[in-house]
């Protein structure tokens, strides 16, 4: 590779999963020209880096093209960070990714409510507390009650004839045996924190069902004669079973509370000085959303067991126990079918505004409907967390008095909304069919997740032993650290050290980045460690391409993404010589930026492209004729860019 290289050319990837180097081989090839043809020299270059839990020192490549673009030597450089993004291919990287937001929501909404005053802190802890009890405790006594049910069911098939004290005695010491062993395995294989964190309340549950059958005939036999079973191993089972349930129904009426708590906080934040609202909708509404879907999902899953294994077995005191979940059930259905039924309207009208543009071929540069996420859609969500709540609350007060479902106003309409289950298959089809549109969706969302991601850390122990740190990613009082975009910036900060430490001349530095990789980009540049990016290089210039900067972080994350005049942004804006913003207008993530309203035009500028969505700008014709003029003019007769990679 030429060490004179005019031109140094940074690539960041965004939203996706691609493979390591196919982002810089796609924007290379579309970089050739008709005249002269792509000059590479391909190498992979191997960098050191500390892994994420800070105990061990791996490597990163880095690849590397030479190409030439008219007289001008060009040396690309790919900084690859899909490894860190934890983004799958396919159905079963879709599925898991699903479950990584669903538990990673809490990050974006601590986040969203890390702001001033005591409201919000109230808010930001009560929205740790409802998920961390849901992806606990709940989670984990569900789990063992299916477990038992497993077990109570196995009996039931196979050794029916077994009864007796001692077989009781047998079946429960089997089944807590085989849950304290998974248990224990679990915590000690577990690397994540939510994982050890349901193995911890895993375990605690399986002891306090081990506790429970030592007492039982103690504590509970002599002043319960219903209790006493006289060796009927079903009828026990179906005892203990009964007490997990009304364990369960404890813990979801405190998790009402919080919910109900959570909604006061919001309130009081709302009118607090120097709260950003946006912020504080999104710490109400995604905590709120992950307590909703569980609390679909498991009453859902049970109530469906119970009625296949009413269908295989005769077992009338166990779907008994979950007659009480119809109604609440039938809430969340309730709730769930108004939240979906809004969301396709916000999609539908940006599709209309879309279809609109394509058929009639305007260009304007009016903004698309927002999908991510429609303010009437938040307004819909919050309408549907109040009535929820309450609703739930209501039939659970009347049903803890001793009134059946069918005796509540609106209980009998809750649970004829459980019918709504023969909708799930269909839906299922809708969305397997749509699953290509949806995907990138699921990717955005997870980017967000991964951005917001923080673990806590010793600094000591998260320092690269080098001149890079992380104390400039540090929240909440030093101890909390992003340490996924910590580990991306570091890579990027590496790469262009070695470009540092390489040059022998002064060579323009220009960082090309997509969707979440402008974010990366952008954070990277403003930090005030890299002063020396100013001598090393004649200048600095940043291409952002779909960049969610202004249209999502700084819509909802004001008070951490102020404007971009503000002093937080000083490193940033005084370092970059030239920034090219690109966007096209039905990209619903990446829109313009909003520059200083002061701005120089030929510092800063906004450039609006075709309706052709969010992905594969790499290889878009306009893109790079954009990028032709506005970083090589020079060159722009000489060589005309391909249409697309080749």
């Amino acid at each position: 590779m030429d060490k004179q290289a005019e031109d140094i050319v940074l690539v960041i990837h965004g939203v996706g999963d691609p493979e390591p180097g196919e982002t810089l081989s796609l924007f290379a090839r579309s970089l050739a020209s008709y005249g002269t043809p792509l000059v590479e020299n391909p190498q992979v270059l191997w960098l050191t880096e500390r892994s994420l839990s800070g105990t061990q020192v791996g490597t990163f490549a880095s690849h590397i093209r030479e190409a030439r673009i008219g007289e001008r030597r060009v040396d690309l450089a790919e900084v690859y960070w899909g490894d860190l993004s934890f983004v799958r291919k396919g159905i079963l990287g879709a599925l898991a990714g699903l479950v990584d937001v669903l538990f990673g929501l809490r990050y974006i909404a601590f986040v969203a409510a890390n702001q001033k005053g005591a409201a919000a802190k109230s808010l930001r802890q009560l929205g740790v507390w409802c998920t961390s009890m849901v992806h606990g405790p709940i989670l984990a006594l569900t789990g063992y009650l299916a477990w038992l049910v497993v077990v109570l069911t196995a009996h039931r098939v196979n050794w029916p004839t077994a009864q007796g004290e001692f077989w009781t005695t047998a079946i429960l010491a089997f089944a807590i045996g085989v849950a304290m062993v998974v248990a224990n395995i679990g915590y000690q294989l577990a690397r994540v924190y939510e994982s050890k964190q349901f193995w911890f309340w895993f375990q605690a549950v399986t002891f306090f069902a081990a506790g429970l059958a030592c007492l039982k005939p103690y504590l509970i036999d002599p002043y319960f004669p219903d209790a006493v079973f006289e060796g009927n191993v079903d009828q026990e089972l179906t005892w203990h079973c009964g007490v997990l349930v009304t364990m369960l129904g404890v813990l979801w009426s405190t998790q009402m509370l919080l919910v109900l708590g959570l909604g006061l906080a919001w309130l009081m934040a709302r009118f607090s000085a120097g709260t950003h609202r946006t912020g504080l909708n999104v710490a109400l509404l995604l905590p709120a959303l992950a307590v909703g879907f569980w609390g679909l999902a498991l009453p859902m899953i049970w109530v469906t067991a119970a009625k296949t294994l009413e269908r295989l077995l005769d077992l009338s005191e166990f779907n008994s126990l979950f007659m009480q979940a119809i109604p609440i059930l039938g809430v969340q259905v309730v709730m769930a079918l108004i939240v979906v039924g809004a969301a396709a309207i916000v999609i539908l009208n940006y599709a209309r505004w879309r279809m609109l543009r394509v058929k009639q071929k305007l260009q304007e540069d009016a903004a698309p409907p927002r999908l991510i996420v429609h303010p009437a859609l938040q307004f819909v969500m919050g309408c549907a967390l109040i009535l929820g709540v309450f609703s739930a609350a209501r039939v659970g007060f009347w049903q803890f008095l001793g009134y059946s479902y069918d005796e509540i106003w609106g209980g009998r309409l809750m649970a004829e909304a459980n019918h709504a289950v023969n909708l799930l298959l269909p839906a299922g089809v809708i969305v397997m069919m749509a699953f290509k549109h949806l995907r990138p969706i699921l990717d955005i969302v997870l980017d967000v997740m991964n951005h917001f991601f923080y673990r806590p850390t010793r600094f000591e122990d998260a320092v690269d032993g080098d001149e890079f740190s992380i104390e400039g990613d540090t929240i909440c009082d030093g101890t909390l650290y992003f340490v996924r975009r910590d580990a991306v910036h570091v890579r990027v900060k590496k790469t262009l050290a070695y470009f540092r430490d390489r040059c022998t001349t002064r060579p323009r530095l220009t960082i090309v980045s997509h969707s979440q990789g402008t974010m990366i980009a952008i954070e990277t540049l403003n930090d005030p460690s890299l002063a020396w990016l100013n001598t090393t290089f004649s200048s600095v210039r940043l291409v952002t391409m779909g960049s969610p900067f202004s249209h999502l972080y700084q819509h909802y994350f004001a008070h951490i993404y102020p404007p971009l005049a503000d002093e937080q942004w000083r490193p940033l804006v005084s370092r970059v010589d030239r920034w090219i913003n690109i966007y096209r207008r039905d990209d619903f993530v990446g829109t313009q930026i909003n520059f200083p309203d002061d701005a120089d035009a030929q510092k800063y500028s906004n450039h609006a492209v075709g309706l052709r969505g969010h992905l594969f700008y790499w290889a878009d014709r306009d893109v790079l004729e954009i990028l032709q003029r506005e970083l090589f003019p020079s060159t722009r007769q000489e060589t005309p860019f391909l249409r697309r990679a080749a």
